[in-house]
């Protein structure tokens, strides 16, 4: 599959995904999804949910957001206020999901198109100002960025070593 025609392909199929998972699990309906974004991390992002994978492909899913939106989601999948979530543990742990669910979406397609893909568990990062380093090589990367009422979610999808 060609550069463009995986970027095509996979960064719709993370749109839908995400939409998806916010929808059904978060009971957060975006206002619109921006695709095709080179890099899905911003400057301003506060957490940051990495789920690796390997498999006929090696790379990594981010998900990222200010910490108030990713308490106000957390919360939401918890059926809780966000001012009751107040344990950081318990907002990585529900943003972990979130990127697990929304990675473990995308490798349902990635399977059926005739790929291997295994995940790892979710790693979530507090901070201010976040950056994340691809390193070298071929990466081929999509992002897109879900407008909800909360605040702008982003996920970015990094591929290395694609056929």
């Amino acid at each position: 599959m060609s550069e463009s025609q995986l970027q095509k392909d996979y960064g719709e199929t993370l749109a839908a995904v995400t939409q998806e998972v916010l929808e059904t699990m978060v009971m957060s309906a975006p206002d619109s999804i921006r695709q095709g974004l080179t890099n899905g991390i911003h400057g301003n992002d506060e957490v940051i949910a990495q789920l690796g994978f390997t498999g006929s492909s090696n790379g990594v899913y981010l998900v990222s957001t200010t910490r108030k939106v990713a308490c106000t989601l957390c919360a939401r999948m918890l059926m809780m206020e966000p001012e009751e979530l107040t344990d950081e543990a318990e907002i990585a742990d529900g943003f972990g999901e979130i990127c697990n669910m929304i990675g473990g979406g995308v490798k349902n397609t990635w399977v059926e198109d005739g790929g291997s893909m295994e995940l790892s568990i979710p790693a979530v990062t507090f901070g201010e100002s976040l950056h994340v380093n691809f390193g070298d090589g071929d990466v081929v990367g999509f992002a897109i960025a879900a407008v909800l009422p909360e605040g702008e979610l982003r996920v970015d999808m990094r591929i290395h070593n694609h056929e």
